[in-house]
């Protein structure tokens, strides 16, 4: 049965679509003289001329009460209605209630004889009668509810199935994709095709359910308000606005066809050029194409800028044929954005011109650790604009690509991944201790920390001869560039564990070499200072 309603909606679609477009273009006929009686938001005919101290205007208002009063009145019998004649007009009664008067003036603006245009209007009062007592009895009433409910089951149906047939097509679209391409790394021409269509699909199946969807309502709502006689006005009018706004944009659409067909040209041709180029950038990116001008990782930034470009372009070349681009509002509005891209354009333009030049850099990418100025953290993210890190601490700083490019840019995670990534310590100790002991305790020191390299080996540079104490540095490579505060830590401490075992003074603060009785600073075998406890 869903299936039935949905097809019944969507045929009644376009035929409205139809019946409105001929009915606004039918020339409406012109109004004939005289006041029009209405009844039930329908007239029924019309009177011309005064009767004794009544307007025509007054006439047409007296004669529709008198038949609201009938109607809603169980005693109304349609067999009493008859005519009475009198001298200079036709009396139509019920009963012996008068209703109205057919008179000679009347019967001269018809141009018909009075008697003939009474018994017309005898059985129009009489039909409109019976027509309202029908449609408000309570049969009809039930009956009308009975439809109601049955037109909206119908458009909840109908409303549903267009969601199940989308969520349908998403699911199924990709699934007949992959039986639909060739298999194998290299494909031609109909893997273009093929994934072209689906990607059209895609875009055109949720615009056609949103487009059905969005013209069932008003559809519904039409049928709904007439149903109910209190709402049969409501219905008319909605009917009467509805074909309007479609009559208007179909004017419209005719007007502007021309341009926009020059517009979809403009984008199809655009957005086949970017489905054509895309693959090229794709294979870059993934090693099956090779071009020695342009690196891997900077395919898809590099595709990204001729996106970009190629938009922009068609936007310029499309912008005098939208509709409504000569009106007031549209230059007005074009000038305001205008106005807010002027006063931005500075820092917004150097922003984005530092982000194309990081990543052509190739200076780092998302993941790496690295030092920026004085920030030191893992790149989050990388954009057009910011620079996202986050530090040991745990705090994201965003940093905008114009600073980024004026500062020093220290890539730990590069040089770890080339293994050139060293972590260097300074230690300060005596003249009276041998260098080539301090070598051995500071790369016994680095050997016993984990996640220092043993090969390449840790080596120790002599870079000072002080005035009281000589400095040693300690160099160790390591491939874990996020762990190096943690390893930094880790290293201190057994450089200070292997000296306290050898019984040899760091003197980091300065000492005097000729002491004046104050204790030595090394440790104690039980890890206390002297005279602890």
């Amino acid at each position: 049965m869903s299936a039935t309603r949905v097809f019944t909606f969507l045929i009644a679609l376009p035929l409205l679509l139809i019946s409105g477009r001929v009915c606004a273009q039918e020339p409406a006929p012109e109004a004939p003289p005289g006041i029009p009686v209405v009844f039930e938001n329908r007239e029924l005919f019309r009177v011309y001329s005064t009767l004794a101290t009544y307007q025509p205007k007054e006439r047409a208002v007296v004669i529709a009460e008198r038949m609201y009063r009938l109607a809603r009145g169980r005693a109304f019998d349609p067999d009493t209605m008859r005519l009475i004649e009198r001298e200079r007009r036709t009396d139509i009664m019920a009963g012996e209630t008068s209703i109205a008067s057919v008179t000679d003036d009347d019967a001269r603006a018809e141009g018909r004889p009075r008697q003939q245009i009474a018994e017309q209007r005898l059985q129009i009062i009489r039909e409109a009668i019976l027509e309202y007592q029908e449609r408000h009895s309570a049969s009809s009433i039930a009956l009308s509810v009975l439809y109601s409910l049955l037109s909206t089951l119908a458009l909840i149906v109908a409303l549903l199935s267009l969601i199940r047939f989308r969520l349908w097509f998403s699911r199924h679209s990709a699934a007949w994709l992959k039986t639909q391409l060739p298999t194998g790394r290299v494909r031609g021409i109909r893997h273009l095709v093929v994934t072209a269509g689906i990607h059209l699909l895609r875009y055109l199946i949720p615009l056609f359910t949103s487009t059905i969807a969005t013209a069932l309502v008003p559809l519904y709502l039409i049928l709904l308000f007439g149903l109910f006689p209190w709402t049969q006005t409501y219905s008319q009018r909605l009917q009467a606005y509805l074909l309007q706004q479609m009559d208007a944009a179909w004017d419209a659409f005719l007007m502007k066809l021309p341009d926009l067909v020059f517009i979809l040209v403009i984008f199809f041709i655009t957005w086949v050029l970017l489905r054509i180029v895309r693959p090229l950038f794709t294979g870059i990116e993934r090693g099956t194409i090779e071009i020695g001008i342009l690196d891997p990782v900077l395919a898809m930034p590099t595709y990204r800028i001729v996106r970009l470009l190629a938009i922009g372009m068609a936007l310029v070349a499309a912008y005098p044929y939208i509709p409504g681009s000569n009106s007031a509002a549209f230059q007005g509005l074009s000038v305001f954005i205008g106005a807010l891209l002027t006063l931005g354009s500075t820092s917004l333009s150097a922003n984005l011109i530092s982000g194309i030049v990081l990543t052509y850099m190739r200076a780092f990418q998302p993941g790496d650790y690295v030092r920026i100025g004085e920030v030191q953290g893992t790149v989050l993210e990388k954009t057009g604009l910011v620079i996202r890190i986050r530090t040991p601490k745990n705090v994201i700083v965003t940093i905008p690509n114009s600073q980024v490019q004026t500062h020093t840019i220290l890539n730990f995670s590069e040089m770890a991944r080339r293994g050139e990534l060293i972590l260097h310590t300074t230690v300060t100790i005596g003249y009276d201790v041998p260098w080539r002991q301090v070598h051995a305790l500071l790369i016994e020191a680095a050997k016993r920390t984990e996640g220092i390299l043993s090969v390449p080996s840790p080596f120790v540079q002599q870079t000072a001869l002080n005035d009281y104490h000589i400095s040693y540095e300690l160099n160790a490579y390591t491939t874990l560039p996020k762990n190096m505060a943690a390893l930094y830590s880790d290293l201190h401490q057994n450089i200070q564990e292997q000296f306290a075992a050898a019984g040899v003074e760091i003197l980091s603060p300065l000492y005097a070499s000729v002491r004046d009785g104050n204790p030595s600073t090394v440790p104690p075998e039980s890890g206390l200072p002297e005279g602890g406890s």
